[in-house]
């Protein structure tokens, strides 16, 4: 199955990233897809596939992201952390590898916390989601989690934590 995935600008920094690539508002990230075979194992898009989707008349981008909507919002984040009754964050952290892609679907996040949210995006399988209105001193712990992620990640993206508004395409 065909699926967006989030990944820093830096990867085509010379040009030379091996498939299409489309850049987020947010000046470090852009989107590129995959095709997941198995939870885990996924192939990025290479120019060659890109040109043989168009050639068939399979517009890949799309459908890539139907499949990501396709999702029922509880299957949206595989963890969160509850005190006091209270949403503290919730983490998407999923075993295909694509928790990060869930975040760029920024309508149903604020759908889901309409009071407002933050996302972190600290690798680029791990994802989190803050509900605005913690306090300071909750939100301090939830940046420290998330930047801790950020320093021993496996493919680091950023730290602290960012607007949604930031998720969508320039």
């Amino acid at each position: 199955m065909l699926f967006p995935i989030i990944v820093p600008r830096r990867y085509n920094k010379d040009g030379r990233w091996v498939g299409p690539m489309k850049n987020l508002r947010h000046p470090q990230l852009a989107l590129t897809w995959v095709v997941l075979r198995e939870p885990g194992a996924m192939t990025y898009i290479s120019h060659e596939m890109a040109l043989e989707y168009q050639q068939r008349g399979v517009d890949f981008e799309s459908e890539a992201l139907s499949n990501l909507q396709s999702a029922e919002d509880s299957e949206l984040n595989t963890h969160h952390k509850v005190i006091d009754g209270r949403l503290i964050h919730a983490v998407a952290m999923h075993q295909d590898g694509l928790g990060s892609s869930r975040l760029l679907l920024v309508d149903r996040w604020k759908r889901i916390f309409p009071n407002g949210c933050y996302f972190g995006l600290p690798e680029r399988s791990c994802a989190f989601i803050v509900p605005v209105g913690l306090s300071p001193r909750e939100r301090r712990s939830v940046v420290k989690v998330v930047d801790h992620c950020h320093k021993y990640g496996t493919t680091t993206i950023l730290p602290g934590l960012q607007s949604p508004d930031l998720y969508v395409l320039e």
